[in-house]
């Protein structure tokens, strides 16, 4: 059976907190954890900038930027452009729980953790004693390079079916469509969701009055795929399908279509 390493990017990551709870609801075990590190940087220009801000406190910063902006081009306050701005996109992190401590819970469960930068000779001595699965909480579009290794399989959950509805926002423009939202488990290849297709999930929507509680249940739903699409796929492997034709792309919800939808909810009334 192909081993399961998960891909983090922090020790309390809540999405990978949520994924692991849901696998192992459903009996699934870890083999390993890989955090994944990024190199410090080199020049101090960072650092520059904190003393920077030490001296001209971040409101008073905000308070330049808004005055700048309305004498310039007469816009709104920072505050109503932020508003304007926080549309809550395709990773709106903020719906969720904080995450468990994941390196205590490793070294409870005597689950061997990796810290490394994503690289190629990093995956390689991952997969030196067998195929591996690796569900995706961290390390973005993967490269060719990354995905070379053949025993290597990224996973990745998606808030939409697949091809239908790939991009931002899908599950919010199937609802809008009147589709049953879905949760997809794909192979990550080089293309932006359209890797191959290992499991598909009904996304229950019931009595959310609004799109941040839609989300919500959206998460859940892909992570409850993800943990349901792993256990199916390493006992076989036959259900991984190529992608049909047909694909379609979404970008991010308009403000006003955006509350167009919601003053539809609750859907079940």
């Amino acid at each position: 059976m192909k081993k399961v390493i998960l891909v983090i990017s922090s020790r309390t990551q809540a999405t990978a907190s949520a994924f692991i709870k849901e696998f192992e609801k459903l009996g699934g075990e870890l083999n390993g954890i890989y955090c994944i590190t990024h190199p410090q940087p080199k020049s101090n220009h960072l650092k520059s900038a904190f003393r920077f801000l030490k001296v001209f406190r971040p409101s008073k910063l905000k308070q330049l930027f808004s005055a700048f902006l309305t004498s310039k081009y007469g816009m709104q306050s920072i505050d109503e452009l932020k508003k304007m701005w926080d549309v809550q996109g395709e990773n709106s992190w903020d719906v969720l729980e904080k995450g468990i401590d994941i390196f205590e819970y490793a070294k409870n469960k005597r689950i061997p953790i990796t810290e490394a930068p994503l690289k190629k000779e990093t995956i390689n001595a991952l997969t030196a004693s067998g195929a591996v699965i690796f569900p995706m909480y961290g390390g973005g579009i993967l490269s060719a390079k990354i995905l070379s290794d053949p025993k290597a399989e990224f996973m990745n959950s998606h808030m939409g079916e697949m091809p239908y509805y790939k991009g931002m926002n899908v599950m919010e423009w199937a609802i809008l469509e009147k589709a049953s939202p879905k949760a997809t488990v794909m192979v990550m290849n080089e293309k932006i969701d359209g890797g191959d297709v290992v499991w598909e999930k009904e996304i229950n929507i019931s009595y959310e009055k609004s799109i941040k509680e839609l989300r919500t249940t959206g998460y859940i739903g892909c992570f409850q795929a993800m943990a349901e699409g792993i256990i199916n796929y390493q006992q076989d492997s036959s259900i991984r399908k190529v992608q049909t034709k047909g694909s379609k792309f979404y970008y991010r919800m308009h403000q006003k279509i955006r509350a167009i939808l919601e003053n539809k909810l609750p859907l079940a009334k």
